[in-house]
């Protein structure tokens, strides 16, 4: 995925990917200079500073990078959890903003639980609930993170949310605005794309 991501103190484009094995990596770009990179290799994290010329382990954001490949607002669908070795429980209905959603929490293999909104028309998952940081690495203290998503769009058969909102449910701030602006699906990663390099 190509996404523009807007926070408050910066504006960034990046380039997301993952694949089936539970990897991740995502390049920040500036001015369309790379200015970071992390990554979650199947078994640790590491993140490379625009200036660094040898990645470090992150211990804080391991935990996150491991999970940004599990999620099921990525590519991986909720009926694919629990062959995963996660949980999934329904929670009932709860209203948000005059809508009376279906409610699922998802408990991943790792502990990290997260609360999903499913919209009653269409179950597309409209909305999910977390106590956990946003950069765990910058600043590790959690916060309630609502995240909204819309525009959705299909994409090889699967309907993506082109963009989401993150709120602290707890000041009401936006903490980050995600939009993608492309998306191509089910290409070939080299082994090496996930691992310890620039």
């Amino acid at each position: 995925m190509d996404l523009s991501i807007v926070e408050p103190a910066f504006t960034v484009t990046g380039l997301y990917r993952a694949d089936r094995k539970g990897r991740m990596r995502v390049d920040i770009f500036a001015a369309g200079k790379r200015v970071f990179s992390e990554a979650y290799d199947g078994r640790n994290g590491w993140q490379l500073r625009e200036d660094a010329t040898r990645p470090v382990p992150s211990e804080k954001g391991t935990a996150a990078l491991r999970n940004s490949a599990q999620m099921p607002t990525k590519f991986l669908g909720l009926h694919e959890m629990e062959r995963r070795g996660h949980r999934l429980e329904p929670a009932g209905r709860e209203r948000v903003d005059g809508v009376l959603y279906h409610v699922v929490v998802l408990t991943l293999a790792g502990g990290q639980s997260e609360r999903y909104y499913l919209d009653p028309e269409t179950f597309l998952i409209a909305r999910s609930r977390a106590h956990k940081p946003l950069h765990p690495d910058i600043d590790p203290t959690p916060t309630t993170i609502e995240s909204v998503y819309s525009d959705f769009r299909p994409v090889a058969g699967v309907l993506f949310a082109f963009q989401a909102v993150d709120t602290d449910l707890t000041t009401g701030k936006v903490l980050q605005t995600s939009t993608i602006l492309d998306v191509r699906p089910n290409r070939p990663a080299a082994e090496a794309l996930f691992g310890l390099t620039p």
